[in-house]
């Protein structure tokens, strides 16, 4: 199964120079953020929380503050730590050498703790990898490195979880040549990770998890200088999850973003590359250049680039209008490269740009140089072609009157329609550079009254070919306007995301007169309050029954079975010598009597529920008299 694993991971490792890129990087925004995060977590009364903070600031390289209270807060965490604190003292110990000038001493048992929790077979893996640090933080170095490395074999033997992976791989990196055997679980934890969506590599457990084991897994292969058992295309998906958890909060949390996207750009093996873009995604045809930033996860320059767009695919109809052009480098910024669509021919519309990298000279440790996705969107600019308003007829006997505005100029003539006619407006759109009818997301026709400025939107719908046309039926939408005759202005507005000058038209003013609103009639209250008119049901008469005579001689069938059974009884007689003369027995037969009586009654006046509750009561006793009865029954039977 591992031979299996290592032909797939090697098959993955050739194909990695061909991954997609990593598409964002940490910015100085996005470091100014995290650097107040870590300053907030300062003041925190929680060693732990305090040290990652003083952790991450050391990695953004800022200053940290209020170091005499963190000092006070670390000596009096490691006054209060009791047994198994080894993670404790290793965040007292290591805040106490970086911050470097704290007054006084720890306490002196602080080594011999430390030392005694790494001696222990019964140390748990993340707690040998703080007691080692510590001891490594107060300057000792630990005595028997083996047998902590046979140690650490047995624990990862009875628990390898992902926690225990990590961990394990930062405490082998410090262990040299004794550390040697965890470099093989490097395969075995990288093959657990969870892909999202083909683009995001993450263990379970957050990002704490995942930057633990992709930091200790560089760190020990460089320890062990191997290549690490993960692909170039792992390595980008896993860059796409961190960067994607850039706005994490917690001071945990911010360290490992910043540790493992430290280890990611300043590792001998793998370097991944991104590629984002540096300018608007809106381009114009009168500047069509798009300028893109080649970098690493941290915004630095990975050297000259030879930067290509292999195409330029315009997402509406699929045609590539670019392919095989050369960006220009960005004099000033190494990382910055232009491109100018010019080529394009300005056509409107969202484009997906494929880039690709070559570095000037060969470095086999980037990653992610093909691939790169980068969507701009060229606006056009539309005009009204022609545009034609009047009235017609609400019951279309006659062809609409309809006379031509010029855009952008307002009509000059007047327009007068009433409940009985229709306003009626067409008009067509055009690319300016290309004079071809487009259409567009949005065309609206807005009609507001001069004197309130109520306004009421209409939907131009398409018409024929890529014309609009909009018809209003004064009198079937006169609840629209709430019957205010008057003058309206008639706006045409017409927007697009690919336009780059979506405009308000003011066409005309038009007259509308609608019927008068009918009114309400008037209540009387007199009526509405006084009382209604009883509500008489007519239930279904009952079906005549038959007649007396044939429910007479239908009882006596039934009951001809009960009088043969007594006359049989009365001629052969009846032998009840094995009766048994107990309370039970009696019981019993009256209790079964009861029942049959129940349901005769059931049957004449009882319902349900009240046979129910009877039956409960009288079905008891003669279950437990039957019981017993049938009881003694057998054992005078055994008896003889």
């Amino acid at each position: 199964m591992r031979a299996v694993w290592l032909l797939v991971l090697g098959l993955a490792a050739v194909l990695g120079q061909k991954s997609q890129s990593s598409t964002d990087f940490l910015t100085p925004a996005d470091r100014l953020r995290l650097k107040s995060s870590l300053q907030s977590a300062l003041d925190s009364n929680d060693i732990t929380a305090v040290h990652y903070a003083v952790l991450g600031l050391n990695l953004l390289k800022e200053k940290v503050a209020k170091t005499e209270d963190i000092c006070k807060l670390a000596l009096s965490a490691a006054t209060a730590s009791g047994p198994n604190s080894s993670p404790v003292l290793y965040h007292v110990v290591d805040t106490w050498k970086l911050l470097g000038n704290c007054q006084g001493s720890l306490p002196s048992n602080i080594a011999k703790d430390l030392s005694s929790a790494l001696e222990s077979d019964e140390t748990s893996i993340p707690n040998l990898y703080f007691a080692y640090q510590g001891l490594v933080s107060l300057g000792q170095t630990p005595k028997d490195v083996s047998k902590l490395a046979k140690n650490l074999q047995a624990a990862i033997k009875k628990d390898d979880s992902l926690l225990n992976l990590g961990y394990l791989f930062h405490l082998a990196a410090l262990l040299g040549n004794n550390g040697k055997f965890a470099f093989d679980r490097i395969e075995d934890a990288i093959v657990q990770a969870d892909e999202v969506d083909g683009k995001i590599l993450q263990f379970e457990g957050g990002i704490s998890i995942t930057a633990l084991l992709v930091s200790g897994a560089y760190k020990l292969a460089a320890a062990n200088d191997k290549k690490p058992p993960i692909s170039g295309d792992q390595v980008t998906k896993f860059a796409n999850f961190f960067i994607s958890r850039k706005s994490v909060q917690s001071p945990k949390g911010v360290y490992s973003l910043l540790e493992v996207l430290q280890t990611l750009t300043s590792n001998k093996f793998h370097q991944p590359a991104v590629v984002t873009l540096a300018s608007s995604s809106a381009l114009t045809a009168a500047a069509p250049q798009v300028s893109v930033r080649v970098s690493d996860l941290l915004g630095r320059s990975l050297g000259p680039m030879s930067v290509t767009l292999d195409t330029a695919t315009r997402l509406a109809d699929g045609v590539v209008e670019m392919a095989k052009v050369n960006l220009a480098a960005q004099q000033g910024d190494s990382t910055l490269y232009t491109l100018d669509l010019t080529s394009a021919k300005g056509k409107r519309g969202f484009y997906n740009l494929a880039l690709s990298l070559k570095p000037s000279k060969p470095d086999e440790k980037l990653v992610g140089l093909s691939g790169a996705q980068i969507q701009v969107k060229i606006l056009g600019e539309v005009s009204v072609d022609v545009a034609e308003i009047g009235t017609a007829d609400a019951d279309q006997t006659t062809a609409p009157k309809l006379n031509k505005v010029n855009y952008p100029s307002k009509a000059t003539f007047a327009i007068d329609a009433d409940w009985h006619q229709r306003l009626v407006m067409k008009f067509t759109l055009k690319d300016k550079l290309s004079k071809e009818p487009i259409a567009v997301h949005q065309a609206f026709v807005k009609l507001v009254n001069v004197a309130t400025d109520n306004e009421v939107i209409f939907v131009a719908e398409p018409d024929s070919g890529k014309s609009y046309r909009f018809d209003l039926d004064v009198g079937a939408r006169a609840s629209d306007f709430q019957h205010q005759s008057g003058k309206y202005r008639l706006e045409l507005l017409v927007g697009d995301a690919v336009l780059a000058n979506s405009f308000s038209w003011q066409v005309a003013e038009a007259s509308l007169t609608f019927a008068p609103a009918a009114s309400a009639p008037e209540l009387d209250f007199h009526k509405v309050y006084k009382p209604k008119p009883e509500i008489k049901h007519l239930f279904r008469e009952p079906e005549k029954r038959p007649p007396a005579t044939v429910s007479t001689l239908f009882t006596g069938l039934i009951c001809v079975p009960l009088l043969l059974l007594l006359i049989l009884w009365a001629r052969i007689g009846v032998n009840i010598s094995n009766f048994p003369l107990s309370l039970y027995a009696v019981g019993f037969h009256l209790g079964l009597g009861g029942i049959f009586g129940l349901f005769g009654i059931f049957w004449l006046q009882l319902n349900m529920f009240q046979t129910l509750k009877y039956l409960l009561g009288i079905g008891t006793v003669t279950f437990l008299c039957g019981n017993k009865m049938l009881a003694k029954l057998a054992q005078n039977r055994r008896q003889r």
